[in-house]
């Protein structure tokens, strides 16, 4: 299993981490973030996890850009997300496939 961690403090003091779990294959296994952020939907963060679960890590890249847009946020925007989420796939994984 590898872990990559991304994390940032955006303008207005918000912090928000991005943590991707990916197997040894560079499939992902979770991203989970958080920080000082609201999203609405409410649980709409937890279903990114969920729809990429099982992919490998550049298509999690792309999967997570489509539920991103569909996701309004407070104290954050989806492009500083997506940016996170990608930074945490390499680091947890390089390249991958």
């Amino acid at each position: 299993m590898k872990e990559g961690v991304a994390e940032k403090k955006v303008p207005g003091g918000k912090f928000v981490r991005v943590k991707a779990y990916l197997t040894n294959e560079c499939k992902v296994t979770n991203i989970v973030i958080e920080g000082d952020f609201f999203a609405y939907p409410p649980d709409a963060v937890d279903e990114l996890g969920h729809r990429v679960r099982g992919a490998f890590m550049k298509d999690a890249l792309s999967v997570s850009r489509d539920v991103l847009k569909g996701i309004s946020f407070g104290g954050v925007d989806s492009e500083t997300l997506l940016t996170l989420i990608e930074a945490a796939l390499q680091k947890a994984c390089g390249d991958g496939e």
